[in-house]
């Protein structure tokens, strides 16, 4: 409680001051403005509890707080307030003393990143750069972890932990049986108490080539043949085209095999291609198309075969015969590649020969022609 006299502060006033709970750098004082006339208040400041009191600034009247920025962590200080005019001051407030904190250890955390998505091929190995860095606080030891991993994988870290600001190269080995496709694969860093997560794609792709195994290269069709293609590869898509009828493909399917039917009104001028696509790649063959032989043109004792070579790889030519509608094929010659016709003279007169032909290689033989038949005059 402090009284003016005189011209002095001429309320009787009590300042009670305060200091808040100080953080590093600076000190804040307040105080209850409970005067009516003063010029100003002025803040004095020690340093220690047996320090010696000086002014430290003064503040306009009606003024109620300060801050001291001009401390030093550790230090202790104590401060006293008064209230003054032109003809005198008041008593100081209580005195107040507060030590200064040092300051606060910023929170620990980091960010963890990787190096993006990756591909191989069965069997393979591959690597990925994860980046741990430290975002505020002081460095700690950071572990690594993986998950999302398909069949057949295996990975490891190196270094599986380190200190931050750090960096560990993950390796990541595929085996013949992890499946084809992609995955979403999820490296994990834990350390001080946080844990964090980084993501790539994995794409896995078949160590199997994509390819057409059956019909081999080379071999003839015929209309109305029924044919089965097989191939090799994972993830296998079919597509059968007639090449010259200006139509769409005939015939699609997925799988290791694909099963048509050569088109009936197919002709020599034509080709059946098959494309295959499949994880490794794609594979394509063209087949061509092989018509029924001319009938026979007949003559005493003797008929003549005749027939249109649209293969490139045939050994011979094989010619079957029956003997009547009901009879049983056999072979009754072969011709050498390239020659288109064949007479037969073992026949009699006034009896129906049937014929088919088809070509052969070291592969195997093409499918037979269609059937022709005539009667010998």
């Amino acid at each position: 409680m402090v009284s003016a006299t005189g011209g002095g502060i001429t309320k009787t006033t009590s300042f009670a001051l305060t200091v808040n709970a100080p953080t590093t750098g600076a000190i804040t004082l307040a105080w209850a403005d409970n005067s009516d006339n003063e010029t100003g208040f002025a803040i004095q400041r020690k340093t220690g509890t047996n320090g010696t009191f000086a002014q430290l600034a003064t503040v306009a009247a009606n003024v109620t707080s300060y801050t001291d920025s001009g401390v030093i962590a550790g230090n202790t200080y104590c401060y006293r307030v008064n209230a003054f005019n032109g003809t005198g001051s008041s008593a100081f407030t209580n005195e107040v003393c507060k030590t200064l904190g040092s300051a606060a250890t910023p929170t620990f955390d980091f960010a963890l990143a990787n190096g993006g998505n990756k591909s191989a091929t069965q069997g393979q190995s591959v690597t990925n750069s994860i980046a741990a860095t430290l975002s505020s606080g002081s460095s700690q030891a950071v572990s690594f972890s993986i998950s999302g991993l398909p069949s057949g994988v295996t990975a490891s870290f190196s270094p599986a932990s380190c200190n931050l600001t750090c960096s560990s190269t993950l390796t990541v080995n595929t085996s013949g049986s992890t499946p084809a496709g992609t995955s979403t694969i999820t490296v994990t860093g834990t350390g001080g108490g946080i844990t964090k997560t980084t993501s790539f794609a994995l794409t896995v792709t078949s160590s199997v080539s994509t390819a057409i195994i059956s019909p081999a290269q080379g071999t003839t069709l015929t209309p109305g043949q029924m044919v089965t293609a097989t191939g090799s590869g994972t993830n296998l898509s079919w597509d059968v085209d007639r090449i010259g009828d200006g139509l769409p493909s005939f015939k699609t399917g997925t799988g290791s095999s694909i099963t048509f039917t050569v088109p009936a009104d197919a002709n020599s001028s034509q080709i059946i291609r098959i494309n295959l696509t499949g994880d490794s790649g794609s594979a394509t063959r063209d087949y061509g198309i092989v018509t029924a032989p001319t009938p026979p043109p007949m003559s005493a004792a003797q008929l003549t075969l005749t027939w249109q070579d649209n293969s490139t790889n045939e050994d011979n030519f094989a010619i079957q015969r029956k003997t009547g509608m009901s009879g049983t094929y056999a072979q009754i010659a072969m011709v050498a590649a390239n020659i288109v016709s064949y007479v037969d003279t073992g026949v009699s007169s006034g009896v129906t020969y049937c014929y088919r032909v088809d070509a052969t290689n070291s592969a195997g033989p093409s499918g037979y022609t269609n059937e022709a038949c005539a009667t010998v005059p």
